[in-house]
């Protein structure tokens, strides 16, 4: 009999699966299996776990058909060996250590179920992921206990989650424990109410054993479906039922049906959307309000309980719901009888008093003095160009051919301003870094009109006719729809001098697009982004396919004059500046000066080069070494000819689904601007090319060779420091690795390094070592 059968449930967790694998892998366990239950029981489902070639501890069961989430842990249990059982969401992982301690403290306690602290993942955009401690549990269950119950610990009652304890399985079988089916979802509290009512010895331990990932998409945290809100209401009825059933046969006492009551009050008006949707007059209402007020009445409404030391700690009272309203304890006592009586007319009058409560105990805005207005001066001879081309689109070529063909561009009257344009030569990983007329989308997002008054000084001095702009961020694809709407309102007001207005957009096909600004995302250098493209596509999707989104703001600010360009189509011309110039009414002959080839300015490095920095990421939180290092990485690097460039991480599956996507999103939009994008004809081709994909296999040695280098010349670099004596070889060195051309020394240095032999380089080692003492660390 196996020590633990650690149980995950897989639906289209593609993104996360290896490593909650791994970490469970990771675990100093004598005797373990982990049950891999497929309730997705597609070809491709199947195909992507047996490509994962998890190792022989892990056995994979498929349904023949999607269940839920309930179903498939009961697959698992039905499957297993294990003396106990664990759950793990295919999208949370383990802490080092964690269920190794949780599985002996078991044993020792010989409890029937052992509880453990749990971390909470926060990611939001690109920046570092943040991590505590569950909020319930650092109230409750911070505590070692090796043995209590119900009766001695009536805080048991409200643990957050079934997969926060591991199971004795001889307890689950003789309670007959198992999962509602019928629950798919919002299955983990009545699985928890079941086990505690069972009269259970617990054990507990204050070590935190897993990580929830709070994320996008999940079950927590996406949009929630008509039958996602009867499965909530229905869940609400059969808990506080529960409670009504124990008590009626004497297993708890009446308390606990009244803390019940209050916690499914409490997620009514601070968590759960089910409120709202009672509130709406069509048939989902009419179907869920009986429920609801069953499920509630099984209490008598009692403001006393509002004020019971365990239930106060469940209660947000003091604390703003999402939606903006605040309920004190006689506001929340109405609102349930409301509920229990069906008024729910007062409910709704209820709920905006809980509204109006919210807002008086905001702080009053200080009275604005008169807003500064500019003189209302206007250019309508002035045609105003603005490209907010989407990232990966060739735009930073673009750019610095404008700025290399400045005197020409003037003679025909167009001016690409100085002001507000960034160059990022010196700060970027790679040479001829720009994002363009930055600036001036920081002015936007910091409402500075203060670079808009000199970008029309200039414009004004100019005499020019056409002005361009261009700016990849001005789309503000990492923002939601409501603040890029504000964004854009902003610049409409700080641009009103110039009403004839045009937008360009360039469109990339959708899938190498995502490829492509992740791999820009993870070898930034302000990105602090670390995670694989899988996790970013999960998090990011709606963001980034949904063009209509981000460009329909901009179509307003142009008055409907806005263009889309097609990116593919663009690069199969002779000179992609010169075809860009040619579409947005620029006579490319004209500019004869400084014609660029349509070669990349800005490559990104191949997927093996991404996957180095991102190691690094992980690795590297000093951001001036994590930059330094990035960037000799990326210099030596391009020195070596890869077979890795057209390579993809994404799979065909992948890939045919983020066209899908993008379809969906934006064909009727690409549609009313008469723009044809050929989705059919991207998915074939992706068809074809099925059998020709497979996936990275292995990072080139020269590469490792090169990141191993990097990394000790960082630790040289930090080794020296400014506590080095100020002469002497330290200091060389120092002044060395802190000069401009550092890099360029340090790639010159690795090729005569790789030409030597082992034992040369050994020697080198030897006679840095004496030389610099600890200063530097041999390999």
């Amino acid at each position: 009999m196996a020590s633990i059968s650690i149980i995950i449930p897989f639906y289209k967790d593609y993104a996360y699966i290896k490593q909650a694998v791994d970490s469970v892998l990771a675990e100093d366990l004598r005797d373990f299996e982990i049950i891999i239950v497929n309730d997705n029981p597609c070809e491709r489902s199947q195909s992507f776990l047996s490509g994962c070639r998890f190792p022989n501890p892990v056995r994979i069961v498929t349904h023949e058909a999607n269940r839920g989430l309930s179903a498939a842990r009961n697959t698992g249990v039905a499957n297993a060996n294990g003396e106990y059982i664990a759950y793990l969401d295919a999208d949370d992982f383990l802490l080092p250590g964690g269920l190794a301690h949780h599985v002996s403290w078991a044993h020792k306690s010989g409890a029937d179920v052992c509880h453990s602290v749990t971390v909470i993942h926060e990611q939001r955009g690109s920046k570092l992921a943040t991590h505590k401690i569950l909020g319930r549990d650092r109230k409750f269950f911070q505590v070692t206990d090796p043995k209590t119950n119900l009766a001695a610990m009536p805080e048991l009652q409200f643990i957050v989650s079934s997969w926060q304890s591991i199971y004795r399985r001889g307890f689950l079988e003789s309670s007959e424990i198992r999962f509602d089916e019928a629950q798919q979802k919002f299955e983990d509290r009545l699985y928890v109410l079941e086990t505690v009512f069972s009269d259970a010895q617990f054990a507990l331990t204050d070590m935190p054993t897993r990580v929830w990932r709070r994320r996008s998409g999940s079950i927590t945290t996406s949009d929630k479906s008509p039958r996602d809100i009867e499965m909530m209401t229905a869940l609400i009825d059969k808990c506080t039922g529960l409670a009504e059933a124990c008590v009626r046969e004497g297993r708890i006492s009446p308390i606990h049906l009244e803390r019940e009551v209050v916690h499914s009050l409490s997620r009514l008006l601070w968590e759960l959307p089910v409120l709202e949707a009672a509130l709406e007059e069509d048939d989902l209402a009419l179907r869920i309000r009986p429920v609801l007020s069953k499920a509630l009445a099984r209490s008598e409404p009692n403001p006393q309980i509002l004020l019971d030391p365990i239930a106060r700690e469940i209660v947000n009272f003091g604390l703003p719901n999402k939606r903006g309203e605040l309920f004190s304890p006689d506001l929340a006592t109405a609102v349930w009888r409301g509920i229990v009586s069906q008024d729910w007319d007062n409910v709704r009058s209820l709920q905006e008093m809980a509204r109006q409560a919210n807002a008086a105990r905001l702080p009053k805005p200080e009275p604005a003095g008169p807003t500064p207005v500019k003189t209302a001066q206007s250019y309508p001879d002035r045609e105003l160009i603005v490209h907010v081309g989407l990232h990966k689109t060739g735009t930073t070529h673009l750019q610095r051919q404008f700025v290399r063909n400045d005197e020409a561009l003037r003679r025909i009257g167009v001016l690409f301003p100085k002001t507000g344009f960034v160059d990022h030569r010196g700060v970027s990983l790679k040479p001829e870094g720009t994002p363009g007329h930055q600036a001036i989308a920081r002015a936007i997002t910091n409402n500075d009109r203060t670079v808009f008054d000199e970008l029309e000084k200039e414009i004004v001095d100019s005499g020019c006719k056409k002005i361009v702009l261009s700016c990849e961020n001005l789309c503000f694809p990492f923002t939601t729809d409501e603040v890029r709407r504000e964004y854009v309102d902003r610049a409409d007001e700080f641009l009103r001098a110039f009403p004839n207005r045009r937008v360009i957009a360039t469109i990339r096909r959708s899938d190498q697009y995502i490829e492509s600004i992740y791999r820009e995302r993870i070898t930034s250098v302000v990105s602090t982004e670390s995670r694989n493209i899988f996790e970013f596509l999960v998090e990011n999707r709606n963001r980034l396919l949904n063009i209509r989104e981000m460009l329909e703001p901009w179509s307003v600010f142009s008055g409907g004059n806005l263009s889309l360009l097609d990116y593919e189509k663009l690069r199969r011309e002779d000179n992609y500046f010169a075809a860009f110039c040619e579409n947005i009414g620029i006579d490319p002959i004209a500019v004869p000066s400084k014609r660029a080839a349509a070669k990349h300015t800005y490559k990104t490095p191949p997927w093996d080069v991404v996957e180095l920095i991102r190691i690094l990421k992980t690795c590297i939180h000093d951001p001036d070494r994590l930059e330094a290092t990035s960037r000799s990485l990326i210099h030596a690097a391009s020195f070596y000819p890869s077979d890795n460039r057209g390579k993809y991480l994404l799979s065909v599956d992948d890939r045919l689904d983020v066209i899908s996507d993008s379809r969906n999103y934006n064909q009727a939009f690409f549609d009313s601007l008469s723009f044809h994008f050929d989705y059919d004809a991207i998915e074939q081709e992706l068809e074809s090319d099925r059998q020709n994909w497979s996936p990275p296999d292995g990072i080139d040695y020269r590469l490792v060779e090169t990141f191993v280098s990097m990394i000790q010349s960082s630790d040289a670099a930090a080794s020296v420091g400014p506590a080095a004596a100020a002469d002497g070889p330290d200091a060389a060195v120092q002044a060395l690795l802190r000069s401009p051309g550092a890099s360029r020394i340090l790639v010159a240095m690795m090729r005569v390094y790789r030409r030597t032999p082992n034992s040369v380089r050994r020697l080198a080692k030897l006679a840095l070592t004496k030389l610099y003492g600890t200063g530097v660390r041999s390999a």
